[in-house]
């Protein structure tokens, strides 16, 4: 479902991953600007952040530098903030640009320092499918952060 209560259906991406960490490390990953200018976005890209407020409303201003030099302006607007189970957002490219999608990520404690985590992305409504499965082959069926989400263990107390 999106903000407005519709099915997404063909227009979501579900993915869920075991991380080698506790699910508290994992949220700290994933609330705190200075550990998310660590690993946030595709391997070999650098954030900086210019503002957060996380919470409800709150919004995260930041910037990925790509290994090209080139500058992507980013924002995230929390709408739901369960700690340390469940996060909802939306995100932007530019401050004021219209949503580009929504996301929802879950984190359950598997025990034994393990989480697993459960992404949801709902791209735009147009185009559907056709929005959607140009995304996947082109991450080639795998989100962007996993290889630096999956060091978390290695950054993050």
């Amino acid at each position: 479902m999106d903000a407005k209560g519709e099915a997404v259906g063909e227009r979501e991406i579900v993915i869920t991953r075991l991380i080698d960490a506790p699910r508290e490390t994992v949220w700290a990953a994933w609330t705190d600007p200075t550990h998310l200018d660590q690993w946030w976005g595709p391997t070999g890209f650098r954030n900086e952040t210019h503002a957060m407020e996380f919470r409800v409303g709150g919004v995260w201003r930041y910037t990925m530098h790509g290994p090209d030099g080139t500058d992507y302006p980013n924002w995230i607007r929390y709408r739901e903030i369960v700690e340390p189970t469940r996060l909802v957002y939306d995100h932007g490219a530019d401050k004021d640009d219209e949503v580009h999608f929504e996301a929802s990520a879950t984190f359950e404690d598997l025990g034994g320092g393990q989480d697993a985590r459960d992404d949801a992305l709902a791209l735009p409504d147009e185009g559907g499918a056709r929005s959607r499965d140009p995304r996947i082959r082109r991450d080639r069926g795998r989100p962007t952060d996993a290889q630096p989400l999956g060091r978390l263990h290695q950054r993050t107390p």
